[in-house]
């Protein structure tokens, strides 16, 4: 590369962050393609706040939205949020009224609930309990008719609040997301956070109280009061997020968050219940893992705003009703492949909402997959384009989008080239009870497949130099501490995927060492890493010499399988089995320094669209798969970790007692 097409490059990034409201104060460590930028369709069309700006009907008789675009149009269908409140154990809506819209402008009869026969929840005043908040769920069927030909968008989901002013409907603060329940840790088990999001900037406050404690309404005051508990505050904004401290670890507490907006609307969530961790070392832990839930074939829930939501609620119901401690999910979380960081965030918070009558009481751990891509896409002639991770880095990114809108532990890698994206919230580890979890971006400042030897970046499923050395560092202090009895990573892609699969990537790339990363330095594109079968090696040692390694999770393929690696698993080891010296395996001696058998669990059935998924196509062989859709769960018992793969229709796919046994045999 010559020192003028850097400049060209260089002065490119600048005009296009300006574009965005943006400065890059320094040079990126990629090439700008000289090519047109390509525009990718919205999975949704219109944004999140668009759709969350409720207004009065001029007869106040409704809740009116209009959405921007008079070439909308389709069916709403009305429902209480939650449906039941104090009868239900789980937040969910029912739904009861179905209307059509048009012009891409909808009218909400909300007022229509407070009609004796469907008023299930006593509104305005509450059945016993202290007067609720009055929400419903307004789900859109969305269609869009240009040149004579539909478009059908499928199901869009929200929540809207509203108020009686006499016999007139008012809009009220809403909120649209959570609360959620995150940072559940043993590394702390003293605090938990609490997030949620309003549809307004408004206050935010998390009252808390031991499970068992009174929560009581005076009846001088509209306020609720949790007798003898704690209250927690934050500035008005619109996305809350709580740290709650000073909590027992193991303890059972009752909670609820209250958001109050300038025009004197308040907005409560119901009360939820949630454990605190236990103390490091101690306790049992059960946990579930799954992940790959974009939208899928089938119409209706199962393509709902980039997300399957039907199989995302099934599983979600089915952790609240084997009451574990957490999940684990291993990425694909949406459909993503996005341009637009609107559309990319809507997705995102879809799939929040779907987990959340789990999330309410009990964290989720999410890590990115391929799916989870914010980029700049150019015109090279392709079905797709090229795709390169969105900058500026520090503000637009794929990896800083995703950690703004989740809470996850920070304690990840920093980059070794400050140019490049942050890791924070996308790698990171945690410890709950005896167990120690490494979550992994292996999606980490992706290029596509053309892209990245020609532009710079990095291939899917790859893993940078600095994430292993931080890597390295979390596994040898969970190797030493006394209070780590067993430790699970997870991450997106598997490096030994099993079986043919289309899309396949990792740390696999059939073979092909020569696949690596590209920097700009200077006034060169050069590698930025090794090879990617050297770095799976250098990755699986890790694992296979820790004797506490209890098993890697992961996902990508569209199914169940589980794999056991050891020293006698023909792998490929470099130069050794390339034979020809083109830098692609040609034969798959085992490794020896796979020391002990380590488990490679994926669990990708959580709703994507499927493949023939089969045990064999690779130089190993799974013991174990399924293509149907499902969920794995584990727990610990003393010296013990076990694991049991589930269909949704609850059949046991597969078990293991104790996933440790492989190490003493």
């Amino acid at each position: 590369m010559n020192v003028s097409m850097l400049g060209r490059a260089a002065l490119l990034s600048l005009v296009l962050a300006s574009l965005s409201g943006s400065a890059v104060s320094e040079e990126l460590p990629v090439l700008v393609p000289s090519l047109p930028p390509r525009v990718v369709a919205a999975r949704i069309p219109f944004s999140f706040d668009t759709f969350h700006s409720a207004t009065a009907t001029a007869d106040g008789k409704a809740l009116h939205l209009d959405l921007g675009d008079e070439t909308l149009q389709g069916t709403y269908h009305l429902g209480i949020y939650p449906f039941g409140e104090g009868d239900a154990d789980l937040a969910y809506t029912r739904f009861r009224f179905s209307g059509p819209f048009s012009n891409g402008k909808v009218d909400l009869p909300v007022a229509a609930f407070l009609g004796s026969t469907v008023n299930v929840n006593g509104w305005p005043d509450g059945l016993g309990l202290f007067p609720p908040t009055m929400t419903v769920t307004a789900r859109l069927d969305v269609l869009r008719q240009l040149n004579g030909g539909v478009v059908s968008f499928g199901p869009v989901d929200g929540r809207f609040s509203f108020r009686m002013s006499g016999t007139a409907v008012l809009p009220a603060v809403t909120i649209v997301e959570g609360p959620l329940l995150g940072r559940v840790e043993s590394g702390d088990p003293t605090r938990v956070s609490v997030s949620w999001r309003t549809d307004r900037t408004a206050t935010g406050r998390v009252r808390i109280v031991p499970a068992g404690g009174p929560l009581a309404r005076t009846a001088a005051s509209s306020d609720t009061l949790v007798a003898g508990g704690t209250e927690f505050s934050a500035a008005p904004e619109r996305g809350h997020k709580v740290s709650v401290t000073g909590l027992r670890p193991s303890t059972r507490y009752r909670y609820l968050v209250e958001s109050a907006a300038e025009d004197g609307s308040v907005a409560r969530s119901p009360v939820f219940e949630f454990t605190t961790a236990p103390a490091a070392g101690k306790g049992e832990v059960k946990f579930l893992a799954v992940s790959d839930a974009p939208d899928a074939a089938g119409g209706g829930e199962r393509a709902a705003m980039g997300i399957n939501r039907q199989v995302a609620e099934m599983v979600a119901t089915r952790a609240a009703r084997e009451a574990v401690d957490l999940v684990l999910f291993g990425g694909d979380l949406v459909y993503g492949f996005a341009d637009d960081a609107s559309d990319y965030r809507f997705q995102l918070r879809a799939w929040k909402d779907a987990w959340a009558p789990f999330w309410h009481s009990a964290p989720v751990y999410a890590v990115p997959g391929n799916h989870e891509t914010l980029a700049r896409y150019f015109q090279d002639g392709t079905p797709y384009g090229l795709g390169l991770d969105r900058w500026p880095y520090s503000q637009e990114s794929a990896e800083v989008v995703f950690a703004d809108e989740f809470d996850m532990p920070t304690n990840g890698p920093v980059p070794d080239d400050p140019r490049r994206p942050p890791y924070t919230g996308t790698a990171y580890s945690f410890q709950y009870g005896p167990v120690l979890f490494v979550g992994l971006n292996d999606f980490y400042w992706w290029s596509s497949d053309a892209a990245f030897p020609r532009y710079g970046g990095a291939p899917e499923g790859y893993l940078m130099d600095d994430q292993l050395r931080w890597f390295e560092n979390v596994m040898t202090w969970g190797q030493k501490s006394p209070k780590v009895k067993f430790i699970v990573v997870f991450l997106h892609e598997p490096p030994f995927p099993p079986g043919p699969f289309t899309g396949e990537r990792g740390l696999w790339w059939d073979g092909n060492n020569a696949v690596r990363p590209y920097v700009v330095r200077g006034n060169a594109l050069v590698p930025a890493g090794d090879g990617v079968i050297d770095v799976r090696n250098r990755f699986w040692r890790v694992l296979a010499r820790n004797p506490k390694t209890a098993a890697l999770v992961a996902g990508h393929q569209h199914g169940y399988s589980r794999l056991l690696v050891d020293s006698t698993t023909p792998v490929g080891i470099l130069p050794q089995d390339d034979t020809d010296g083109d830098g692609v395996l040609d034969r798959f001696s085992p490794n020896p320094d796979f020391t002990l058998p380590v488990w490679q669990i994926v669990s990708g059935n959580g709703g994507a669209n499927y493949y023939a998924y089969a045990r064999e196509g690779k130089p190993w062989t799974a013991e174990t798969v399924s293509n149907q859709e499902g969920y794995c769960i584990f727990r610990t018992r003393n010296d013990t970790i076990s694991m049991t793969s589930y269909a949704l229709s609850g059949q046991v796919v597969d078990h293991v007692d104790d996933l440790m046994a492989v190490k003493r045999r």
